[in-house]
């Protein structure tokens, strides 16, 4: 199991690369925020699980694996409004009612499933295993509730993608792309139902449904970015007080690369001292945190002195049709 917790740890940190590079290119857009929040369930749902499976004592395993909710139990939902925003379905996406509807399912997870909820103790059944001691969900009513969540919304998904590619006929070159969208999405949609609709539990099955998922974040990531609109300019530029003069993109690009060069750092350090070397995780947790925001906080300078000031700038093609 220490190997399977390795792997979730790489994937779960190529999901912060993700979100975080989309998230700080444009603070403005709501795809990039959107995409954002789904990389950060995968990434908790990854690392909570990781943790999981690596604490030494059953108690603190559950806790953690309950602390998984916080991804799984809401990834699905976001997945959803994801599709309904870049399928252009902007009357039920902008919809508060519609937005209930989603995450309230999320909700529910969260207050049946998170750590001290109404069933976060009942799911769990400990696993013995070469590395640690582990948790699995047992076969009740929430893990039924699970599936149910999980296969719904995941279908819900797959089609308004594949009426978004059908309803694409005219336009080859984008119905190119969303067909190699709904190809990354039908592998991990049959892995995952078919992983839940499972009599029995193995402890490697999170694992390997949080990194299945890999596969449609990066072509996600991929095809948003060559399309130019996950990495699109702002509407809103930015004057520097020391300058009258739009800010260099160098220079932006100075404090992102110091940004990476911190995320890298906490990342290897946590996966080196705890997972490799096996340190307390009350010291290695709260150091990844630390190192991890001040890069947060290096990516967020530019933003922060910056003088916003309303400069339009020319609207880029619209490829994928949303904002």
């Amino acid at each position: 199991m220490k190997y399977v917790a390795m792997a979730t740890y790489i994937f779960g940190s190529f999901y912060v690369f993700f979100g975080m590079h989309t998230r700080f290119f444009n603070l403005k857009s709501r795809v990039n925020k959107q995409f954002f929040r789904l990389m950060v369930a995968l990434a908790v749902w990854a690392y909570a699980y990781v943790i999981s499976i690596s604490e030494p004592t059953a108690e603190s395993s559950a806790f953690w694996r309950s602390f998984s909710v916080f991804g799984w139990g809401v990834f699905h939902s976001i997945l959803l409004h994801f599709v309904l925003i870049i399928t252009e379905y902007r009357n039920l996406s902008n919809k508060r009612s519609t937005l209930v509807i989603i995450y309230l399912p999320a909700v529910i997870n969260i207050v049946l499933f998170a750590p001290f909820g109404y069933f976060a103790a009942m799911p769990f059944k400990p696993m013995a295993a070469d590395f640690s001691g582990i948790n699995v969900f047992g076969v009740n009513l929430g893990r039924i509730w699970i599936a149910v969540y999980h296969i719904v919304f995941l279908t819900l998904s797959l089609l308004l993608i594949i009426h978004w590619w059908v309803e694409q006929r005219a336009n080859a070159i984008l119905r190119k792309k969303i067909s190699y969208l709904l190809v990354s999405v039908i592998v991990p949609y049959i892995a995952a139902v078919s992983l839940d609709i499972m009599p029995f539990q193995s402890p490697v099955f999170p694992a390997f449904e949080v990194m299945i998922y890999a596969i449609p974040a990066t072509m996600m990531f991929y095809i948003l970015r060559t399309s130019g609109k996950l990495f699109e300019r702002s509407n809103i530029e930015y004057w520097h007080p020391d300058s009258k003069a739009l800010p260099d993109e160098s220079r932006l690009q100075l404090f992102r690369t110091a940004a990476r060069i911190f995320g890298i750092g906490a990342a290897a350090s946590f996966f080196a001292g705890y997972l490799m070397l096996g340190r307390d995780l009350a010291k290695e947790l709260p150091l990844t945190l630390i190192v991890l925001m001040f890069g947060v906080f290096i990516a967020l300078i530019p933003h922060i002195t910056a003088v916003p000031t309303l400069v339009k700038q020319n609207q880029l093609v619209r490829v994928f049709g949303f904002d």
